[in-house]
């Protein structure tokens, strides 16, 4: 099995490059997870809709979650060198909030403007009326 959930913030803008002449899009990023008081930076990929998605909702300090897996990527550098890092190649995200300096402390504020319309008044739930089943029809009591 080869499954990350991550949580954290970008540390900087999402940069989209085009993959060759195809109309792939693809984004490199670093994303910031708290682990205690020290900050872990995981290098991550996305692709195509994922990368629309991040371009156009976040930016820098933005909070997303990551459902992906590990790759391997490796290279030769100008040396002839063969090297390699492990990346988390993002299969889904979450948008979890805006970025850290446009909100209070503890306070979610979702990244879609969303104006409630405050001339309806709130539906009326009755009350729920209770029944005593007894013991006998509780199978664990």
């Amino acid at each position: 099995m080869n499954k990350v959930v991550l949580i954290g913030r970008l540390t900087k803008d999402i940069e989209v490059r085009a993959v060759g002449n195809t109309p792939k899009k693809v984004a490199e990023f670093s994303l910031a997870c708290q682990t205690g008081k020290e900050a872990e930076f995981i290098n991550c990929v996305a692709w195509d809709r994922t990368v629309e998605v991040l371009d156009q909702y976040t930016s820098k300090g933005s909070q997303i979650g990551v459902e992906g897996h590990l790759t391997i990527q490796k290279w030769q550098d100008q040396n002839g060198n063969n090297r390699q890092k492990m990346i988390v190649t993002c299969d889904r995200i979450e948008l979890l909030g805006s970025k850290k300096s446009e909100q209070t402390e503890g306070e979610y504020k979702p990244l879609e403007n969303h104006e409630e319309d405050t001339t309806k008044p709130l539906p009326v739930n009755e009350p729920i009326k209770r029944t005593d089943i007894g013991s006998d029809y509780l199978p664990f009591y």
